[in-house]
């Protein structure tokens, strides 16, 4: 409903600057526009701005009086292709086309926008109507945790540890398994996790299966993290001294849906 709305509206203000062949908007279309918090413009047939609320302006730096500027001189040379994709496409398909893209402020860093343009006709005339949301404030957040995110992926993934997420039965079935596997007892996680052949629980010593198994259930009956001292047979049959330390995952009924945690050798 609100779209159906926000659509009339532009085609009207579009209608409006057709038949005055201004860049100027009536009063009361004027007034609701400028108190959006999303930047509106309005580009004719060869994409020149025709008219801009007051949230562009404040976007992009340009005064009101600026206009019959190209739009795309508004965005990184980068994006430029994409800009034009997506007009050719609005206009094949006449339906409304969204994109993200970067926008060059002068003086500025450059700003990101979530951009939905649409094509309007009237008077056998063309538009592109252009609504503009400023997102640059979370690109920049989501750049950062997945900046934090690579790193820590990075590290952990060269530690001679491992770091798993497996199944509740005997024969701890793996679902992840770090590279760190490989530097510590000598096998790539793919061979380990969902393999039938050979599973992870093959390779504790067989005097220690057994307590390694009950002490894990008896932590996970009691919702707290246990931690564990046994010997691991690397890929050279010898056996290592490991220590583990992991938790439950519980579903919120309290069913185990998995457990994970870490392994590391010890003295």
């Amino acid at each position: 409903m609100l779209t159906s709305l926000w659509n009339k509206l532009l085609r009207q203000i579009s209608k409006l600057l057709v038949v005055n062949q201004t860049p100027n908007v009536h009063a009361p279309y004027r007034q609701v526009l400028d108190q959006l918090s999303d930047a509106v413009v309005i580009l004719d047939h060869s994409l020149c701005v025709m008219y801009a609320n007051r949230r562009w302006q404040r976007l992009s730096s340009h005064s009101k009086n600026t206009s019959s500027d190209y739009f795309i001189h508004y965005l990184h040379p980068d994006d430029h292709q994409k800009w034009q994709r997506a007009v050719r496409l609005t206009h094949q398909h006449g339906e409304y086309i969204e994109l993200l893209i970067r926008l060059l402020i002068p003086g500025m860093d450059i700003k990101w926008g979530e951009v939905r343009i649409q094509e309007i006709h009237s008077h056998n005339t063309s538009f592109i109507t252009v609504t503009i949301r400023d997102v640059t404030q979370r690109i920049q957040e989501e750049n950062i945790s997945n900046a934090k995110h690579r790193n820590l992926t990075c590290l952990v993934e060269r530690m001679p540890a491992i770091l798993y997420r497996g199944r509740n039965n005997h024969s701890w079935s793996m679902e992840y398994i770090s590279e760190g596997c490989e530097d510590l007892i000598g096998y790539q996680p793919n061979q380990l996790i969902n393999q039938p052949q050979l599973s992870f629980g093959d390779l504790i010593h067989p005097e220690d299966a057994e307590i390694v198994w009950q002490n894990v259930q008896s932590s996970l009956r009691e919702y707290r993290r246990f931690e564990l001292h046994y010997r691991l047979k690397n890929r050279k049959g010898h056996y290592l001294n490991v220590i583990e330390k992991g938790q439950g995952i519980y579903s919120t009924t309290g069913e185990i849906l998995s457990i994970e945690g870490v392994i590391v050798q010890t003295l």
